[in-house]
């Protein structure tokens, strides 16, 4: 049963704006680490409830105490704040963390009081609500989740507890005579997941305890809705427990989900209570998405509903099925009678344990007007205040915005004021500490703002548009202002809610030369919202032609509402203003309210209308001489009244004209003037074509018209008629209809002799004359249509079963589709369409009948495949055609991949023969079950020729169960073409997401964020995609194993892009985007943090070029927010086309180890190798690279010409000598580096710390250090000391690194890689620089 309300409708403000703020004024932000979840006002400070922390700020936003929530034995608590209630002294707290245990601390110092077994569930999806009763109890609602214990029993499967009601500060249940207070569901299913009831909102109301949940339809179905659930405070037991079925209906669609309320106290309008909520539609009231709709009502109103479906549980004398209920029902079928029942029996204070537990079937439904679209966010908290005596309720958004809106008396919504706060970050929390200061929670920080000095408006009429109930008009000071900054009589200030001061004249015009034969003339000034006057106030009119002064005169009061003044006279006409001024006692000056007012001359107007109803001139129209004059000069035949005026009577749509040719076109005039002495034209002012028209009856014209046109088929000219006498100006005679004459050509209009013989011949004359052109022609022409011709045929095959739908192109088919007496297609029948819209019917009024522009037809069947023409007959006459159709059939080999994940989403693709024929419009049945969004493959135009292989992609749909599935079949245009018994499928189970980390990205996107948790690989495809304001950004992911999966975070949207430069200085780390993890048809949605991309600087030195020279190879590339995202893995470094091996990464630089001889260059035509530095998806040059020559170590020896046995000993000689001078020269390189790095480490550490020192808040705001990162995969027995290396070896100490004489690489993967050095006799196996991780440094331990 549906209930309908009454004024429940929720209206919107026509002149509300996108955009149209509230005029608020910033005063101060706190920025806290996040995501921050809660925030409660006591006592003149602020709680605010977040991850891992509580926080107690004073109304300035400093921060007075914070509080750790986390368990310190915990690796990684996490716990976000779920509930935070305050009572007396005691600070109530429960969040994802300690195992979803609450605490009870003290708010004085945020100290920890008590803790036991009330806890919440640890998943953040999974909600509580909590209040404070009436009567100091604490009772709570959790929906169950991870962390919450079920238990199974007798009837069914439960936990503990759904609703329970506690003791402060014991946490203790809360026990009667006979029972606790605590109510449990009882679901008869396998798990508690069976049937969730997720509690959304909270509020209590005259002893009473409301909640509103999303929770499915009964137990066992599939359908989520939402209810209203209402408990006594003072029941034992909660056999008060009833519930309704609450909708929001907007333009004939149901919202179902709700997903917040709050209770409005409109007793100044006397209204009572108010209930307000927000709803949206779905089934999945984790992930609420789609517009959203606020539905309003008296909570009396509901109380009804509830009393209601109390009385039709009782009087119900049908059988209770428990199975269906999550709460058992005692009364079986036990039922009252209509005449014993009574209302009084079922109140608070009287316990009917047989009929408790009312799950009531009734939908209350609620009507709304209002929506916010999808683009705006869904709405994350709502609130209500008091404004100047009226309620105000106030939402916030997931994407930022603050909407406002009054509550009006009819109980309607208007918004008033709409406006972003910071874009994109979700508002969680609202508080108006008074009507000056209003604060707001998100995701990040609080922002506290003064409201509105209403100087945003300007005028009166500005003023009472916005409709802000701050403001209002103060009309003796001519501003828009709060009503404390107005004089204290109520008269003098206008609430935004009432009118503006109106005053109307009388008369409201005179002629100026009158002025100037009559002096003191008077006009008579009527007031509506008239003010008290002041004592010794003034009142004068002023007049004014635009903003140009004509005189001020003095104004006398005659009664409480009118006044009058003087007429200052002018000497032409003129459209003027009267402005009614008072001057206060003040010895201020304001203008109330102003008026129009005409000092006219009639020969002004040059047309009747505008002559005889311009308001304030008092003017006749002088129809035999077409002029404007006083009422008294016209001699004969004055007009006075608009109706009596000429006017062009309203003859759209029947004037035709063929193009060049002239035509007599007759134009019907009402009270046409007949006189010998005027004339009338005709001009058409586009056409540049002016012609004299005659008069041949009392009402009508005619005009011989010849207009060429160009181009199109047909055109329409705006026609003008004029009128007047020979000699003088003509006059326009009003035409409000915009009369035109349509030109047309006959050969544009038809392309074929059909077409031709079908066009409206009450509009045009043309004929097919046998000349194959459709022309002009007065005469009916005597030729007959030639044969049909086929041009073409799409598609050209299709299976073998027939059903393939086939549009046939070409030429006369046909005046109507009933002269089309046949088609068939390789010599089987093709059944024509019985669609009229598929034959392509032109649907205007210039064709008489349904003449076709192309057939349609559906093939027979055919024994086998074959080919042959199409032939078509159309009155006797039968086509011959050129474009042929074959009949194929169709065969699916195999099929991939052959299993994926119970929940769907899986693509996979179908092999075969003729996949692709007919019109590819192709359905996919495995098993039992559809596979979605079947497409063809390659995606080409039925037009185009391929010879290649087809394939058919699809989207398996879910399973409820783990199983194999046999049996494919193949629909074509709904006629099934194959069918293949031995095609299998497995479900198997769905991927598991335990982790995504980083939470962390870059503007521009691309670095690595790693996916863990089981059975990933049971998907095929996954992605991470973020959306903002329908502008999608996604990655491909790269599933590695079953437990791990390699993404890139998306580029961010735009406006994100465009948001993160705006809070560069002041926010880093406060742009927050909902992203998704997706594996095949699993979904995981989280939130993403954005930071700005970094800042890479140029190399230094002339050119941007540095030197490298045999000393060292290290590079440093400096630049700014570095790390505040990336790590060492997504930052690539190359120099020419090699790499240069990071190993180092800081806030503010990257460092590399460059290769030991000079590579090519990546850019063609230069000297020296470019750097090139990657960070995700930013790519930057940043200089040039520049090899220092090596000293030549040998001399030119003489040319040979001694004999072979000097050559021998001076050889041997030489190679002696060369081997001292190696030992010596790799020494003093040793010093040299020595010497060079104890100088440049200063130096550059010097640098480093006074970049890094100006980022010290960026480091806090992202929670990293700016130190050197450490690989996580390498372990203590992977690091090397100076004592474990080869004496045999020589080695440099560098800053902490270890590295030999080109570099040490550490091997990390199973087969070894070696260490290579310029002086050893052996060479080591060659290690990849690209697949290989360098050893991490160490401290330098002896500095």
């Amino acid at each position: 049963m549906t209930m309908k309300g009454t004024n429940f409708t929720v209206q919107i403000l026509t002149l509300f704006v996108v955009g149209v703020n509230a005029g608020l004024q910033f005063d101060t932000a706190r920025q806290l680490p996040g995501p921050l979840t809660n925030f409660v006002s006591h006592e003149g400070k602020f709680f605010i409830g977040g991850t891992d922390r509580l926080y107690v700020l004073n109304d300035n936003l400093g921060i007075i105490q914070t509080a750790n929530t986390c368990n310190l034995s915990a690796f990684d608590c996490n716990n976000v704040n779920k509930i935070l209630l305050i009572h007396k002294e005691w600070l109530i707290t429960c969040g994802t963390g300690n195992n979803g245990i609450c605490e009870l601390r003290n708010t004085s110092d945020l100290t920890l009081i008590w803790v036991n077994d009330l806890k919440v569930s640890t998943d953040i999806q999974r909600p509580a609500q909590g209040m404070i009763t009436k009567n100091g109890y604490l009772t709570i609602a959790i929906t169950f989740g991870e962390g919450i214990r079920q238990y199974f029993m007798f009837v069914g499967v439960t936990y503990k507890y759904a609703i329970s009601t506690r003791e402060l500060p014991s946490f203790a249940l809360v026990q009667t005579l006979d029972s606790s207070r605590y109510l449990q569901l009882i679901i008869e299913k396998h798990t508690a997941e069976d049937y969730l009831i997720y509690y959304k909102a909270s509020f209590q109301n005259n002893w009473m305890t409301y909640f509103v949940t999303n929770q499915k339809q009964y137990v066992g179905s599939k359908e989520y809705i939402s209810k209203l659930v209402r408990i006594c405070q003072n029941d034992t037991d909660y056999g008060s427990y009833t519930d309704i079925v609450l909708h929001c209906e907007h333009e004939g669609l149901t919202y179902n989900l709700i997903q917040n309320a709050i209770l409005l106290d409109a007793s100044s309008m006397q209204s009572g209570k108010i209930f307000a909520g927000i709803f949206t539609r779905g089934n999945d009231p984790e992930n609420p998405q789609g517009d959203s709709v606020i539905c309003v009502t008296n909570l009396q109103f509901l109380d009804n509903a509830i009393m209601d479906a109390k009385k039709a549980y009782a009087v119900s004398c049908e059988s209770v099925e428990n199975a269906r209920r999550y709460l058992r029902s005692y009364k079986g079928d036990i039922c009252l009678s209509e005449e014993i029942y009574r209302e009084l029996d079922f109140n608070c204070n009287v316990e009917l344990p047989l009929f408790r537990y009312v799950i009531g079937k009734n939908v209350f439904a609620m009507q709304s007007n209002i929506k916010f679209m999808n683009k705006d966010g869904i709405i994350t908290t709502m609130y209500g205040t008091i404004y100047d005596g009226r309620p105000v309720v106030m939402l916030g958004t997931s994407t930022g915005k603050l909407i406002q809106m009054n509550l009006l008396k009819n109980l309607s919504l208007e918004i008033y004021a709409k406006e972003v706060v910071d874009d994109f970050l979700p508002i969680r929390a609202i508080y108006t500490k008074d009507e000056n200061a209003l604060y707001l929670m998100n995701s990040r920080r609080i922002i506290s703002y003064f409201n509105t000095n209403c100087s945003e408006c300007q005028t009166c009429a500005e003023t009472m548009a916005v409709r802000n109930p701050l403001c209002g008009w103060c009309i003796f000071s001519e501003r828009a202002t709060r009503h404390s900054e107005c004089s204290n009589a109520t008269d003098y200030w206008l609430s935004s809610h009432q009118e503006c001061v109106l005053i109307s004249v009388e008369p409201p015009g005179i002629h100026f030369t009158t002025l100037s034969k009559h002096s003191n003339l008077t006009v008579t000034i009527t007031v509506q919202n008239f003010p008290a006057k002041q004592d010794n106030g003034i009142y004068t009119c002023r007049f004014l032609r635009g903003l140009h002064l004509i005189n001020i005169t003095a104004a006398q009061q005659l009664t409480m509402n009118t006044v009058f003044c003087e007429i200052p006279p002018v000497s032409v006409h003129t459209e003027a203003a009267i402005e009614l001024l008072l001057k206060t006692n003040l010895g201020t000056t304001a203008v109330l309210s102003s008026a129009p007012f005409l000092y006219y001359e009639c020969g002004y107007f040059k047309r009747c209308a505008e002559c005889v109803s311009t308001n304030g001139a008092n003017c006749h129209w002088c129809s035999k001489t077409a002029t404007c004059q006083m009422s008294n000069s016209c001699s004969v035949e004055s007009v006075s009244e608009i109706t009596a005026c000429p006017q062009v009577l309203d003859q759209r749509g029947s004037y035709f004209i063929p193009n060049g040719i002239e035509t007599a076109v007759e134009i019907k005039i009402a009270n046409l003037v007949l006189d010998p002495t005027l004339i009338y034209k005709c001009i058409v002012p586009e056409a540049l074509h002016e012609v004299r028209a005659d008069v041949i009856a009392n009402n009508s014209i005619t005009c011989s018209l010849n207009i060429l046109m160009s181009g199109s088929g047909k055109k329409h000219y705006r026609i003008v008629i004029s009128y007047g006498s020979q000699n003088g100006m003509l006059a326009e005679i009003n035409d409000v209809f915009n009369n035109s004459v349509t030109v047309y050509s006959c050969q544009e209009l038809s392309s074929d002799c059909s077409h031709c013989r079908a066009l409206n011949k009450t509009r045009y004359t043309c004929d097919w004359c046998g000349n194959s052109k459709c022309i002009y022609s007065k005469l009916s022409c005597l030729s007959i249509c030639p044969a049909p011709i086929i041009t073409k045929v799409i598609p050209k095959d299709g299976p073998v079963q027939g059903g393939t739908k086939l549009t046939l192109s070409g030429t006369n088919l046909g005046r109507n589709v009933s002269e089309v007496e046949g088609v068939t297609v390789a010599g089987r029948q093709c059944s024509l369409s019985s669609f009229l819209e598929d034959y392509d019917v032109p649907h205007s009024d210039d064709f008489e009948t349904q003449v076709p522009s192309r057939l349609v037809c559906t093939t027979g069947k055919a024994s086998d495949e074959t080919t042959g023409t199409i032939d078509v007959t159309v009155n006797g006459k039968t086509s011959i055609s050129e474009p042929t159709f074959t009949y194929k059939k169709v065969k699916v080999t195999h099929i991939f991949p052959t299993f994926g994940p119970q929940a769907g989403g899986t693509k996979i693709t179908l092999n075969g023969d003729n996949l692709g024929i007919g019109n590819r419009q192709i359905e996919v049945v495995l098993g039992s079950k559809s596979c979605k969004q079947a497409l063809v493959y390659p995606n080409i135009s039925l037009k185009d020729d391929f010879r290649g292989n087809f394939t058919v992609e699809c989207v398996v749909q879910s399973s409820l169960k783990i199983y194999n599935v046999t049996g494919l079949f193949l629909q074509m245009e709904d006629m099934l073409v194959l069918s293949n018994s031995t095609i299998a499928y497995s479900y198997v189970t769905d991927p598991v997401v335990k982790a995504v980390s980083p939470l962390t990205g870059f503007a521009s996107g691309g670095t690595k964020v790693t996916v863990s948790g089981k059975y990933l690989d049971n998907a095929h495809y996954s992605f991470m995609q973020t959306m903002y304001k329908e502008e999608f950004q996604m990655e491909i992911c790269e599933i590695k194993s079953s437990e791990k999966t390699l993404c890139k975070v998306p580029e961010a949207p735009r406006a994100i892009k465009h948001l993160i430069l705006e809070q560069l200085e002041t926010c880093l780390g406060c742009v927050e985007l909902t992203a998704v993890i997706g594996f095949d048809g699993v979904r995981r949605y989280f939130t993403i943090t954005y930071f700005p991309d970094p800042l890479i600087h140029r190399l230094p030195g002339d050119g941007n070029v540095v030197t490298l020279d045999s000393n060292s190879y290290r590079l440093k590339i400096n630049g700014e927010y570095l790390n505040l995202v990336a790590t060492t893995s997504d930052v690539s470094v190359t120099v020419g086309v090699e790499p240069c091996a990071v190993i180092n990464l800081t806030l503010v630089s990257i460092l590399c180890i460059a290769p030991a001889t000079k590579p090519l260059p990546g850019i063609p035509g230069v000297e020296n190798p470019e750097v090139n530095i990657t960070i995700g998806n930013i790519h930057r040059t940043v200089g040039y690279v520049q090899y220092k020559e090596e000293v030549k170590t040998v001399q030119t020896v003489q040319k040979v010409d001694i004999v072979f046995s000097v050559v021998g000993a001076l050889a041997f000689i030489a190679l002696a000598v060369f081997g001292i001078f190696l030992i010596y020269r790799k020494y003093r390189k040793m010093q040299n580096s020595i010497r060079y790095l104890e100088r440049t480490k200063t130096e550059n550490e010097t640098t480093d710390i006074a970049m890094e020192i100006r980022y010290t808040t960026a480091a806090a705001v992202t929670g990293k250090h700016e130190s050197t990162l450490t690989y996580d995969d390498i372990s203590e027995n992977d690091m090397v000391t100076d004592n474990e290396l080869p004496r045999e070896n020589v080695y440099e100490k560098l800053d902490g690194y270890l590295e030999s004489r080109t570099y040490l690489r550490l091997n990390v993967e199973n087969e070894p890689c070696g260490v290579e050095h310029l002086g050893g006799s052996g060479s080591s196996k060659e290690c990849n620089l690209q697949d290989k991780d360098y050893i991490h440094p160490t401290s330098d331990s002896s500095s």
